[in-house]
């Protein structure tokens, strides 16, 4: 009998240097790593097998939201999430990962994208939310909320993996030049001028309406800022909230179905990550 302890084996998987709403194109990241060879992409989502039985802690980290800005002054996105559970995982099964991203915004900021780890028919192990943009007008938009470590995303957002929605003074808006974040199974709201993110069974796009330079959202569900800045992607989107005249975009939810779970919010500047370790596992 072979044993293998938390020292033999660590993996750590990253944006690959992929940046905005679209998701890596090649693994050339990981050479000279355990990762190796052993990743492969479809559409941006890294595709992984299990190599083999055992007790696997899995822990994931949302992207923050983009900073906004106006002039000289600026507005922080919300940093994302943070998750940590312990699975039972068997030898060869396949995982899809993907790494939230964030983005750059020269005006209101774009939502972060989630960081997702699903099995191969897209039913979520661990999710950390990603954080919402900053807002651009002095004034009238404030920083992002966090990821989330509830299921739900903020600020009017989506629920039981849905996409987050867009609210203006508590009735929806299509004016209200924004997009929310995507969720596990539903597309976040769009409006006139922005796009919201992608859910993760869409593909998990960020919001991108255009080749204009603006608060694009990070892939991961990320809605775009426009105007307003956009709401962070993860297992239920975030949404956008404006209550008279303080507009507020939200962070992405979370999900965690492992065991000894830990969670926690806000906690991501940039880009998010992956890290699984073997706990425990016995080879006959």
């Amino acid at each position: 009998m072979i044993c293998y302890s938390s020292t033999d084996f660590n993996v750590r998987f990253t944006t690959l240097g992929a940046q905005g709403p679209t998701g890596p194109t090649d693994t050339s990241g990981y050479q000279g790593t355990t990762l190796q060879g052993k990743v492969r992409l479809k559409n941006g989502i890294q595709i992984w097998q299990v190599p083999m039985t055992g007790s696997y802690v899995i822990e994931a980290w949302g992207a923050s939201g983009a900073e906004g800005r106006v002039a000289n002054e600026a507005r922080p996105g919300g940093k994302g999430a943070y998750m940590k559970g312990t699975f039972s995982l068997t030898s060869g099964t396949l995982l899809k990962i993907l790494v939230g991203q964030a983005c750059r915004a020269l005006t209101a900021g774009g939502g972060g994208g989630g960081t997702f780890i699903t099995s191969s028919s897209n039913t979520a192990l661990i999710v950390a939310g990603g954080g919402g943009g900053g807002g651009e007008k002095t004034g009238n938009s404030y920083e992002g909320d966090p990821g989330q470590i509830t299921e739900e995303g903020s600020q009017s957002g989506g629920s039981n993996g849905t996409g987050g929605t867009i609210l203006r003074n508590v009735s929806a808006s299509d004016s209200f030049q924004v997009g929310a974040g995507g969720g596990l199974i539903g597309d976040g709201e769009n409006t006139i001028a922005a796009n919201g993110g992608k859910s993760f069974v869409n593909g998990g796009g960020g919001g991108d309406s255009s080749n204009r330079i603006r608060g694009k959202g990070g892939f991961g569900g990320g809605g775009e800022g426009f105007v307003f800045p956009g709401a962070g992607g993860g297992y239920s989107g975030g949404g956008v909230m404006d209550n008279n005249g303080q507009t507020i975009a939200g962070g992405g939810g979370s999900f965690n179905n492992g065991g000894n779970p830990i969670k926690k919010e806000g906690v991501k500047e940039g880009d998010g990550k992956v890290i699984i370790t073997l706990v425990d596992s016995e080879l006959q």
